[in-house]
């Protein structure tokens, strides 16, 4: 492809300000003039930040995948492979016509091989259409609407076209909607590696949506020069397309790769007053602004900064994995040493963990042993008290049952000899009763026919009553037996415990 660099033509200040007395009249005349979207058009410097602080956004418009806003273009893929990026936005248009200038910006290092392309939605389903596929330049081919390809890798095995479009019913397949595409070939893509290339040079669609028509236009160099590219003058697209339609704009890359760059949308409710924008010199449509040579090296500043990121961090990666393999080569060759050196330390702590552990049952079984010891002395202390207990308890209820029955057999035996007793005493004082009576009753016999003296009378008085001291002292004598038998029984009784 050669590279196109040609100067922008400048019309002379007398034209331009009778283009400007024009657009002024026909604005005062109330004439159809260009209503643009605000809130769907972006140009930079994007100076918005999220809530963080740390990444810059533009409003109403949500980024996906690899994209970064930087401060004067969106980069929706760097120029390296597989990668997949998108901007879709989260307001739509609702006018039955509408008029889009894309400006972008197709480059790379790559001379010969380079791809895959980039691509402008405007379609009904908007976010959606980047969650439910990948396959038409990092976006759905299922969708609503149509879209713009920027298709920067010739395919052999089909028709190629550098630039075309691609309508959907929402029924269609992606091969039955290049089978009936149309477009053209245009330059697009700017190879980094020229000695005079700038980020100045950019690309720009124009995308003219009326009452169901379509007009594709393309200033491939973004000189002001537009060329119709492709026309469509009936859309095969539902009757209610145009009552809600989001734009969006998205890349890939895959084994060849390229850095796309966004670097405006310019979104009109209606046509045809947009040339008059641009002959006027109005800033947000120019093709190539006026920039003072300041502001021109903040842009290459930050192209070069940009660049020098990406390569920092491919090379940040690169150098990450390159030590991730390494440390596994590493690894991989220190396998075996490593695994000697654990088997070693291992055995080593092994055994010292044996040791510890024979030490360890050794202290414990002496201190088991001691307390055993000792367990077993206050055991048979305590089993030699209560043995003796139990003996000394045995022993008295077996002597007190012994003595029990030795005093029961004494009393038995005092008892039957104090009947015994009795009964010879009775024995007996019946004996000397009657023997005493028979001696009287002889004696008295005998003296039945004499008289008596006092003296006689009085002898033989107290013959008859000389027998009971005797036998008084002899009755004191047992009973003085008995009560000191009965309290000697008493004392027994106390000092055994019986």
């Amino acid at each position: 492809r050669e590279f196109r660099n040609s100067p922008t033509p400048r019309a002379p200040a007398m034209t331009k300000l009778a283009v400007a007395i024009c657009l002024a009249l026909s604005l005062l005349s109330g004439n159809g003039h260009a209503k643009k979207h605000e809130v769907l058009s972006f140009h930079g410097p994007f100076d918005d930040y999220d809530r963080t602080g740390l990444k810059r956004v533009i409003p109403k418009y949500k980024t996906f995948g690899d994209t970064v806003i930087n401060e004067n273009f969106i980069r929706l893929t760097p120029d390296r492979q597989s990668k997949r990026g998108g901007l879709f936005s989260d307001l739509y248009t609702n006018t039955p016509e509408f008029e889009a200038v894309f400006k972008f910006r197709i480059a790379g290092q790559g001379r010969k091989l380079y791809g895959d392309g980039m691509a402008l939605w405007f379609t009904k389903e908007g976010v959606k259409q980047w969650h439910k596929g990948t396959e038409l330049h990092g976006a759905s081919s299922t969708f609503t609407g149509f879209g713009v390809i920027f298709d920067t890798f010739k395919n052999s095995e089909r028709p190629h076209k550098d630039v075309s479009i691609l309508v959907n019913d929402g029924t269609r397949s992606a091969e039955e909607m290049m089978s009936t595409a149309v477009g053209c070939d245009a330059s697009v893509r700017y190879h980094e590696g020229r000695a005079d290339f700038s980020v100045m040079h950019a690309s720009r669609a124009k995308v003219t949506y009326k009452e169901g028509s379509l007009t594709l236009s393309l200033d491939a160099e973004s000189n002001g020069e537009w060329e119709t590219c492709a026309t469509i003058d009936r859309l095969d697209l539902p009757a209610d397309f145009d009552s809600k339609v989001y734009t969006g704009m998205s890349a890939s890359t895959g084994a060849l790769a390229d850095n796309h760059d966004v670097l405006s949308l310019q979104v009109y409710s209606e046509v045809n007053e947009l040339a008059l924008l641009e002959e006027s010199g109005h800033a947000a449509v120019a093709a190539r602004p006026e920039l003072s040579e300041i502001d021109e090296l903040k842009h290459h500043v930050e192209h070069q900064f940009v660049a020098v990121y990406d390569h920092v961090k491919v090379t940040s990666e690169k150098l990450e994995k390159s030590e991730k393999a390494d440390l596994k080569s590493l690894q991989d060759a220190f396998a075996p040493r490593i695994e000697e050196l654990e088997q070693v330390t291992v055995a080593k702590l092994e055994a010292k963990l044996a040791k510890m552990e024979a030490e360890i049952a050794n202290a414990a079984n002496t201190l088991l042993e001691e307390r055993i010891s000792e367990l077993e002395r206050t055991l048979k202390s305590t089993l030699k008290r209560d043995v003796a207990m139990d003996v000394t308890k045995d022993v008295t209820r077996s002597t007190k049952a012994a003595t029990d029955k030795s005093l029961n057999e004494m009393v038995a035996k005092l008892q039957k000899q104090e009947m015994q007793s009795q009964s010879r005493i009775q024995q007996l004082e019946t004996l000397l009763e009657s023997r005493f009576n028979a001696h009287l009753d002889r004696r008295l016999a005998d003296l039945d026919g004499g008289n008596f003296t006092d003296e006689q009378l009085e002898h033989l008085t107290r013959a008859q009553t000389a027998w009971r001291t005797p036998f008084a002292i002899l009755v004191i004598a047992m009973a003085a037996g008995c009560v000191g038998l009965n309290k000697f029984y008493s004392h027994l009784r106390k000092t055994h415990m019986l």
